[in-house]
This record gives C-alpha cells, structure tokens and sequence, in this order.
C-alpha cells in the first residue's frame, strides 16, 4: 500500500497511509492534511488517477520532486518529494515473493473475470514448478516480454471490462478445487516478472471457463463449442503429466483453426483493430475525465486561493464561472458555500465595510443553504458573521454618527443569538454589542443634537438675536463639553461676537443733570437712632462717615459718632456710598426711588446734582479723571461728567450688564461683563467698544467688578455651587486681547471685592473663608500662585468685607469683625474679635480706625460701629435704620415706640414740632437681650395697658413693662411660647406648645393648674392667638381652626376650664380682629365668623370668595377683610353685610386701618397713604411716604404719624389736610 514517509527539520517523522478515493492535501492553512510552515495556504494535493499517484501544485512555483520542479507528476516509488523544512518520500512496494500469504479470493467479485485473470496455485505446485530444469535466458527474457505485455494489454481493458461486466453478471460458478502444481527446479532462475506470468497462469487454469465460452468460440456452432469443451476436459486431464513448457505451448495454441476456417470476426486483425479501437477510445475517454478533473480542480483551487487571500471580487467572479463551466464537479457544492462566504466577506471586511450591505448578504447566505444537509456545520460561520456585524456596525454608528447602523447591529444581534450554540450563549459579546450599542447610541444623539443646536444658532445670527444664539450655545456646551474646542463651535462664536459688536448704539448727545432737590412732602420727621459711647469729652474734626441703613444714607460724626444727616434714598442700594472730590467733598448715592444717580455732600447731605440713569446700575461706579462711568441692567454704559453730572456719552449693548466695570492697564479703557458669556472692552476717549470677546461665563454668575490686576484683568464667576472659576484675561492698554490666560478654581463663592496690596491678592469667599495669592503680570510666569487659606470654624454664608494693612496684616467684617497675619507657614487668626453681628457694608478706614455696619440675626437694624484696628476695641455705636415693632399711646400727649433691638423710646407731641430734633438718641429703658438671639423680639399691649415683650430661644424670656414704657417685670421662661401671653384672673395665661399656664406675679408658674389639649391633637398644632373676653374668660384658637372658650375657676384649685369648643376642622393662619363688642375670625377655606366678644358665641357667618390674606382688623364697627390684593369692607353692626371691596396694586395693609374726620386713613406696605370714604369705599386722596412703612398710623394728640422702615416717624396730619383741601 502506498504511504508517505515525512521527515522534518526538528527531526519529528510522520507516516501517511494514502487512500485512492481520499486525495491528500499539503500546505500551511489549517485545512491541509499535512501542515507545513513557511508555504502557501495549500502548496500541492496528492491524488490517485487511475494510473498511479501524481502530484499537482496549487501554485506558480511548482513542486520539488526529486530535485526537478514541476507542476504535474506521477510518482512512483522511492521518489522524494521537498516542501518548505520537510523531505517527503512516496512508497509504494508490492512483495510478490511472500507466497506463504494467499491471494485474493476473486470468487465472489462481481465483475466478471477474464481470461487473462491469474489462477491462485498450490505451494507444492510452486515448488514442483521451481525443481524442473532450468530454461534458458531467452526464453525466460520471452517469457517476461510476453507476461509484460499482456498484463499490459489486461490492465488497459480492466476497465472496460468492467462496465460490461455488470450487465453480464451470472451465478457464481461453482468452486474448482486447482489440480497439483508441478514441482519447480531446485535452482530457481525465474525472475519476478516470470513468476508473476506463471502465477496468471496457473490461476487462468484454476479459474471456470464456462462464462468465457461463448466470447473464445471461434465458430458460432454448439459441436463446435462442444468439441472445445471435451478438448479442454482431455487436456485436463492430461496436466499432472504435461511439463511446465509444454502447458505453456498448448495454451499459446489451443484457440489455432485452418486457414480455410477462419471467419471474418474472428480475425485476429479485425479483432485487433476493433481491441485496438475500444482500447483508444477507453483511453481517450479516460484522458478526458481525468484532465476535465483536474482542470475543475485548478478552477476550484484557484478561486479558494483568491477567497483566502482577501481577494473577494475575484474570488466571486471565478466561483460564479466555476459553477457555471463545472456544474456537475464534485466541488460545486463546496464552490456555491465558498462563494456565498465571499458574498458576505466581500462587504464587512476591508477598510470600509458595508455592514448593511454585509447584513444582507447574511441573510441571502442563510436563505440560500439553509435546506442543506450540511447547513448545520455553517451555524458557528453565520454567528460569527453575525458578532462582526454588530460589533463592527455599532463602531462604525460611533464614528460616522449614522443611526440606521443601529438597526443593522440590532438585527446581526438576532442572527448571532438564533445561530450560536444554545448551551454556550455568547454572553460575553453580548454584553459588548449593548455596550457599543449605548455609546454609538449617545454618540448620534449629540450630533443630532449638535446640529440642531448649530442651525438654530444660526438662525438667531441671522435674526440679529445674539443673546439668544448665546443662551443656545451655552445649553449645548452645558450638555455636551465635548464641543468646547469644536471647529464649528468657534466660527459660530466668531460670528456671534462680530454681530454683537455691530449691535452696539453709540448716543453722544449731551444730557444735562439737575441741581434742584426733591419736593419735600413731610417736613416734620423725628428718626430713632440709639448712641451710644464710651467717651463724652471727644471732639469732632468735622469729618463724616456713611451708613446705608433700610433705605436711607446716613451721616455719622467719624470721632463722637453722632448722627448728623440722614438722606432718604430706597431700599436696596446696587452699591454703598462711594466718595468722590469735586468742587466739594461729596457722596455718590443711588436713589431707587426716583431711578436716579444724585451727588450730595458729605457734610449735610444735601443734593449737588443728579442724573436719570435708564435702569438700576450693576455695580459701584468707576470713577477716573474727572468722569463717571457706570454700567446699567438694560445694556446701557454712561459716561458722566463728575463735577457737573452731565451726561457725555452713552453705549448700549445688546444685551444687559452686570458687574461693574474695571480699569484696563494704561487708564485710557475699561473692561465690562456682559449678562451672558462676553466682555467688551470700551475706550474712555471716545468712548466706544473696541472689542467683544467670549468666556462664557453664565447668566447671574459674576457678583463682583471686573478686577484689574497690572497688566491683567480677573472676572470671578460662580459657576458652581461649591466653587467658584477665576477667569485671568490679558488686560494690557485699550488694544487688549482680553484673551484668557489661566483659570483658577477656588473653594467657595465670590460675593465680595477682593483686596490687592502690591502683589498680594487677598480674595473672600462664602462662608467664611479667605485665600491669599500672589499675583504677576510677568509672561511665561504662573498669574496666580495661591499662599495660603484660613476658613473659620462653623463658618456663616454671609458677605465678607476684607480691609488690608502693612506687614500682610488684614481685617474681616462677616460674622464680626477680626484680624489676621499673612505668614510664611500662613493665615494666622487673632484670638480676640469685636463687633458680632453680620456685614451690612464695605469697611471704611480713616487714620487707624475701621468704620463698619453689621446687623443682628434678631433684629434688621444696622449697628454701625467704630473699631480701632490694632487695639481690637470700640468707643461708640450708633443703631440705625431702627426696627419699630410697635407704638403705645399713654397719657393723654405721649407715644411709647418698641424696637427689635430690645430699646424702649418715650416721644411727645412737641418732638414733632418746628423746634424738634431729626434724631432720638436716648431710650427710657434697654432690654439685656440675651448673646446669640435669632428671633425677632414681639411685643402687645395686655388689657390693664401694660407692655409685654416677649423673645424666645435660646433664653426665653418675657418683659413687663407699664404704661410708660418703664421696666417692672421680668419673667424667665421655661420654654417658648407659641403666641403672645394676656391677662386672665390674677395672673397672666402663657400659651406654651399645647398648653396655657398661668403665671401668677410672686408666685410662680405652679399654682394654677394647667389646661391642655386633648392627646388625639397632632404634635404640629399650636396655639394662633389668645383673646380677652372678660377678666376671667377668654378665648384660645389654634392653628387647626378649634376655638375654645376657657375660664380661670379658682375651685375647688386654680385651674383653666373649658366653657365650650368648636372644631371648623378648618386651619387658622391669621389673627382675628378684636373690638370691645366683636371678634372676627377666618378660616383657609374662606368661612368668615363673627363672634361676641363678651360670651364667645357665634353671632354671624359668611363663606368669602378667598381665604384673608392678612390679618383681619375692626374699626368702628367695619371689618376690613384683604384677600387677593383686594381688600373688603363690611359692616358687623349688624350681622355681616359687604360695603365695598378696594382693590390693592402690589401691596397690602400694613396694620389697622384708622379713621380721619369721616373717611378711613389705609396704609399699605409700600408707603402709600390712602384716605377712602367710610360708606362707598370710594379713594379721596393717595401719596407715598419716603420710605415704605413698618406699621399702621398711629394717633398722638391730633397728630397723625406713620412709621417707616428706617425707624423714622413721619408726621401725616398735615399732608392729609393739604390734600383734603386740594381734592375739593
């Protein structure tokens, strides 16, 4: 049997069996059978072709056989083949001398056998035949000749015979058992060839001639076939005697007949032409097949080759023409999987896949075989053509943004699900295919995003909507930060911040400003000032400081701290007084007001000039050479004149400003932020935009003006709710770039100015925390290098107002005020502080002295305090902007005035006359609040006309005070109280939470049982008011709308009872009006009762439209009732009938209404005075006072007076009898 004996390199050996029906295949692809390194994919193939093995090369080169290359050849034994490192011999050795081994039974072959088949001959025979003399050379040379040709003559009609063999089949002969061999001749001098003849034979013999018959006839007669048959039996019988030469002659002449007998077809030349012409045409039909195989196989391997090599196009075109030329070769099944792999391969591989394309070409592969036999071997191909394609899709959606890719990945998912093992789910790529999915996914959604963020910018560009086309990108930066640095991003800028300069307006005309002061409606004013000092004999140098105090300017002596002037103004100032030299020493103030930006002295507040503005300001003004410059919230940038007030130029923007402006190195150009994303950088003269550039900062983020630094400007944006980005932008001359040139992130937010002392930068930010740099202008140098940061313990969100000294000392007003070290190790804190209380106001330093405003978390009065800086101490304070809580009449000419910061002033009838002073220094009583009070101070006027002034945690106490406003009692409390106390038999009745004890003077809080509410009343609901009905009896509402009746009873113990009780299941948000006869109350779901004030009960009832909105008062008999901005009458003389309804712009009542002559006096909130007639409602006169009020008229002796939020009394009576007059 043939086999090849392999021997490599390494020295390893291998040995193939070769199979005529199996061809064996070499190369380096795994596919071969034989596997060598360092050749193609397939080298050659080794096949059998009816003929012998041969060897065909797959590729250009050819094969090494023997040392010749070539690229067809048959082998034959011992040929050595070479292929990369392997020497590859061929064997194939047949041993014809191994007679021990029998033959091949060919009994039961199903061809029919020839007469040339050989005749299997018995071991005795073989050796009688050896034993028999020796022939001569010739005959023996003969001998082989002859058996040489004719077992070539067999081997050629093997096959045709074949054929005819199946359809000539008959029963199988029977058995013949072989007749005794002849012994050989001792000396042995056949050769192989002789022996093999001699076995053929020997076999001819022993093999039935009976089938054979009729074709070696040479007549077509039975005797004839007869005759043969007996001659065949004679010579038979006559072989045990015939010698071996002489069998072999009357076999050569057994068939010879006459010359005169011969027939025509049994002519030895016609039947050997006819042989001869059969034999050709076998031949040719074998030629024929064999070289139409193997040229379908060179086809087949050429197209496999050119798939292999990622040569797809060719690969399809040469399997499409295989199919097409070789449709009935054995590869064509294998050619139409090949070329549907290529179909596929074809689109999703390369540089550039088409993986939709390959997707259904996936589809048409599986469509297409899928009834196959085989199919199931393709399912691990098509699950990876399936994984490549989700992957490779999804990759390819996150690159080139297309969203149809997404649906491709989606549907290659299925094939990949539907054709992977079932017991080994591809878990894993799965899990890669959805994480793909979401980012490509993420990926398409921001360029869908990106490019209808870019047209609508676009849109706004055209439209000249700059602000707009600002807010869009800054939305699409905001989501996506990934578009910062885009290409797009920053032409749309450019495009932004050249439309938005062109949008700038230049007004140079001249406006004038105004010297005459506002009409003064109330001329009689007395304002409430406590001061107070250590030192009386200091003397003043005639120096002022300034304090905004709840709408108004004050000016304060510098060394007695005096009040000197006070100059109404609004209330929320954009900035502190600012000093500025004139023709005088004068104040820059802003008056809300009127919206207008005045000029006074500081000496006496009087008015020097003043000047429209168009909006509010933004910030401090700048002030430079002679010239104001002021932003406003409506775009507009003003250029004033500082002596005269006169407006010289005038920008407006597109969009508003915020900050104030800062001064660019070099002074001849400021720098001003825009509301959303841009500076403009303006020249002073001429005053126009040079410049627009962008940070981007975000609306309302910038607190503070733009802060110029040398040759550097730097913008403090809180663009974070824990940080704040320190924008540092090149600011040298008016040609600056205004380029950003580092950022800086610090802790906190930025909500006041900064400090700058030489290179030291100390900057504040919320809560309570300061950071030290130092600061360079120097290129190629960091700007800002940090130092140092001190942040205070349990630190408060308030403003921080920064004051710098020598020898990096610094002071900070927050919280209190306090001093700290710059050193090398950093921040240190002085131990000692001053001044508690929050900042209300910039620091003022003049000599070694701090002048600083604060406030109480109790009460909103502005303290304003003289501080000696290295000393850490005070002389005096002074409390301005006075809180009034409430007014009490006494006497028959005296009014008692309570404020929140616990102090008790007395005024008469005569402190509001021609001769009366502006200020009320001194107070009749001071309250010792206690240290670390947060709740505002309440107070009311208990039955007998005493004064109860109550303050809760975290000391809880209440005051007693007569009718005088005199101390006679002070009361420590155990816990706080929900509303204010009132008197009831010998004591007072103390609402604490969910209770009433009564308080009895001397004795204490135990003597009198107390009354509690059920335990089925929820935790939350406390006690809204308590009111007096009788010395005994009164009545106590809670917040969840019960009311009840109680009794003081002083058996059989002291003790509340309860008369009675009513649930309106309804809650109570407001207190009720009380008169001598009535008691009103409302509910939130708009039930209006009316009460008796003397037994409690229920004398009317009414459902209002809305729920109150304020408290409800009664005066004369009318119950004003204000919901909604509106405001109703109605008269409870007699049950409750509606008289009219006010509506009210903006505002509401801010305390009892009070009757003047025949009309009721209403005064709101906003400081507006309304006189109304009583029956119709109908308004007689209206005007404002300065200031907004802080409670209602109160009536002194004929004089009608009206508190404003800055702890002033304004006298009204004579502005009413002015307007009474003028309305008729």
């Amino acid at each position: 049997m043939a086999s090849l004996e392999i021997s490599l390199l390494s020295g390893k050996t291998q040995k193939i069996e070769l199979s005529k029906k199996q061809p064996i295949s070499i190369g380096s692809h795994t596919s071969n059978d034989l596997q060598i390194e360092g050749v193609a994919s397939m080298q050659c193939r080794i096949s059998w072709n009816k003929k012998g093995y041969e060897i065909l090369a797959a590729t250009s080169d050819g094969i090494d056989v023997n040392g010749t290359m070539s690229g067809r050849t048959l082998l034959n034994d011992g040929d050595l083949i070479r292929i990369g490192e392997a020497d590859i011999l061929f064997v194939d050795e047949v041993d014809l001398l191994d007679l021990s081994s029998p033959l091949p039974d060919t009994s039961n072959d199903k061809n029919e056998s020839s007469m040339y088949d050989l005749q299997p001959i018995s071991e005795n025979e073989f050796e009688a035949e050896l034993r028999s003399p020796s022939k001569p050379q010739e005959k023996s040379s003969t001998l082989r000749s002859k058996s040489s040709k004719e077992s070539s003559r067999k081997q050629e009609s093997k096959s045709a015979k074949n054929k005819v063999s199946k359809s000539r089949k008959e029963k199988k002969a029977p058995k013949v058992e072989p007749p005794p061999v002849e012994e050989l001749p001792a000396d042995d001098d056949l050769d192989l060839e002789s022996a093999a003849e001699l076995l053929e034979d020997v076999s001819s013999k022993e093999t039935p001639q009976a089938p054979e018959s009729t074709f070696l006839s040479r007549t077509s007669d039975h005797g004839s076939d007869e005759l043969e048959g007996a001659n065949e039996t004679t010579d038979t019988e006559d072989k045990s005697t015939l010698s071996l030469k002489d069998r072999i002659r009357k076999r050569a002449s057994k068939n010879a007949v006459r010359p005169g007998e011969r027939q025509i077809t049994r002519s030895p030349l016609v039947l050997s032409l006819t042989g001869g012409g059969i034999l050709l045409a076998l031949t040719a039909l074998t030629f024929w097949f064999i070289i139409g195989r193997d040229t379908a196989k060179r086809h087949f391997d050429a197209a496999v080759q050119e798939m292999e090599a990622g040569k797809y196009s060719q690969a399809i075109q040469l399997f499409e023409n295989f199919q097409e030329n070789f449709s009935k070769s054995d590869y064509v099944d294998e050619a139409r999987i090949f070329l549907s792999k290529s179909l596929v391969e074809k689109e999703i591989s390369g540089s550039t896949p088409a993986w939709k394309s390959g997707l259904e070409a996936t589809d048409k592969f599986i469509k297409k075989h899928r009834d196959d036999s085989d199919f199931k071997s393709q399912h691990s191909t098509i699950a990876d053509y399936g994984q490549r394609i989700a992957l490779g899709s999804v990759e390819t959606a996150s690159r080139t943004k297309d969203r149809e890719l997404l649906v491709v990945s989606k549907n290659a998912e299925k094939i990949l699900t539907r054709y992977s093992p079932q017991d080994v789910p591809p878990t894993e790529t799965l899990a890669k295919i959805k994480a793909g999915y979401e980012k490509a996914e993420a990926e398409i959604l921001r360029k869908e995003v990106f490019d209808v963020a870019v047209l609508e910018i676009e849109e706004s560009i055209k439209q000249k909507d700059t602000l707009k086309a600002l807010k869009r990108r800054r939305h699409l930066l905001d989501r996506y930060p990934y578009y910062n640095n885009d290409r797009k991003m920053s032409t749309v800028l450019d495009q932004i911040l050249e439309v938005e300069k062109g949008l700038i307006k230049i007004n140079n005309e001249p406006v004038a400003a105004s010297n005459e002061e506002y009409p003064e409606t109330f001329p009689q004013v007395v304002t409430l000032a406590l001061h107070t000092r250590s030192r009386s004999n200091a003397v003043s140098d005639g120096r002022n400081v300034f304090a905004l105090a709840n709408g108004s300017c004050f000016g304060i002596d510098s060394i007695t701290g005096d009040p000197i002037w006070r100059r109404p103004i609004g209330l929320d100032a954009p900035f502190a007084p600012l000093t500025v030299t004139g023709t005088e020493p004068a104040l820059l103030l802003y008056d809300s007001r009127h919206q207008d930006l005045v000029c006074v002295s500081q000496k006496n507040g009087k008015l020097i000039w003043r000047q429209a503005l168009p909006s509010r300001p933004t910030g401090q003004p700048l002030i430079h050479q002679g010239l104001i410059v002021i932003s406003c919230e409506s775009g507009d940038l003003l250029s004033l004149d500082l002596i005269s007030g006169n407006r010289i130029s005038q920008l407006k923007f597109a969009q508003p400003l915020i900050g104030a402006p800062g001064l660019v190195y070099g002074e001849q150009a400021v720098a001003v932020a825009g509301h959303e994303a841009v500076i403009y950088l303006v020249s002073l003269r001429p005053f126009e935009c040079k410049r627009v550039t962008a940070i981007g900062h975000r609306p309302g983020t910038i607190r503070i003006p733009i802060i110029p630094m040398g040759k550097l400007l730097m913008v403090c944006e809180n663009d974070r709710a824990d940080s704040a980005l320190l924008h540092i932008l090149d600011g040298n001359g008016e040609n600056a770039s205004l380029n950003e040139l580092e950022q800086f992130r610090i802790k906190g937010h930025v909500q006041s100015p900064p400090v700058l002392r030489g290179k030291q930068l100390f900057l504040p930010t919320v809560p309570e925390r300061i950071t030290a740099f130092t600061v360079t202008d120097e290129e190629g140098k960091r700007k800002l290098t940090e130092i140092a940061s001190y942040q205070l313990q349990d630190p408060l969100s308030c403003q921080i107002y920064l004051s710098a000294g020598s020898g990096g000392q610094l002071w900070m007003s927050s919280s209190a005020l306090r001093k700290f070290t710059l050193l090398n190790s950093g921040i240190k804190l002085d131990k000692k502080k001053i001044a508690d209380g929050l900042g209300a106001q910039p620091m003022q330093l003049i000599g070694n002295n701090l002048y600083l405003a604060r406030r109480l978390l109790s009460s909103n009065s502005v303290i304003f305090t003289i501080a000696n800086r290295d000393e850490m101490s005070s002389s005096w304070k002074s409390i301005l902007g006075t809180d009034i809580l409430a007014t009490y009449s006494y006497g028959e000419n005296g009014l008692v005035c309570v404020t929140s910061d616990g102090d008790i002033f007395r005024l008469r009838g005569k402190d509001f006359g021609p001769d009366g002073t502006s200020f009320r220094e001194r107070t009749i009583t001071q309250l010792k609040l206690p240290e670390g009070l947060t709740e505002p101070l309440k107070t009311t006027q208990l039955s007998d006309g005493k004064i109860a002034v109550y303050c809760g945690s975290p000391e809880p106490t209440l005051w007693i005070l007569n009718s005088f406003g005199q101390l006679e009692q002070t009361i420590p409390l155990k816990a706080p109280l929900d509303t204010m106390p009132i008197l009831i038999g010998d004591g007072i009745a103390l609402p604490f939470h969910k209770k009433i004890s009564v308080y009895r003077k001397g004795r204490g809080l135990n003597t009198v049982q107390d009354f509690v509410l059920p335990d089925d009343v929820d935790a939350k609901v406390n006690w809204k008011q308590l009111i007096p009905i009788s010395k005994n009896q009164c009545i106590a509402l809670t917040s969840s709308g019960q009311i009840f009746t109680l009794q003081y009873r002083t058996t059989p113990a002291r003790h509340l009872a309860v008369v009675s009780m009513t649930d309106n299941k309804q809650p109570i948000d407001f207190n009720a009006g009380i008169s001598k006869n009535f008691i009103a109350i409302s509910d939130a779901s708009g039930q209006l009762q009316l009460l008796d004030a003397k037994t409690g009960q229920q004398t009317g009832k009414l459902q209002i439209a809305s729920p109150s909105a304020n408290d409800l008062w009664i005066t004369n008999n009318l119950l004003f009732v204000e919901s909604k901005q509106k405001l109703s009458c109605f008269d409870i003389s007699n049950g409750l009938k509606k008289r009219w309804d006010l509506k009210l712009s903006d505002s509401s009542l801010a305390g009892q209404p009070a009757m003047y002559e025949d009309q009721i006096l209403l005064t709101l909130r906003n400081g507006t005075l309304i006189t109304v007639e009583a029956k119709t409602g109908k308004i007689q006169t209206e005007f404002n006072t300065p200031l907004p009020t802080s409670g209602a008229t109160v009536n002194l002796d004929q004089i009608m007076l009206v508190p404003t939020v800055d702890g002033s009394l304004y006298r009204i009576d004579q502005v009413l009898q002015q307007k009474g007059q003028a309305s008729l």
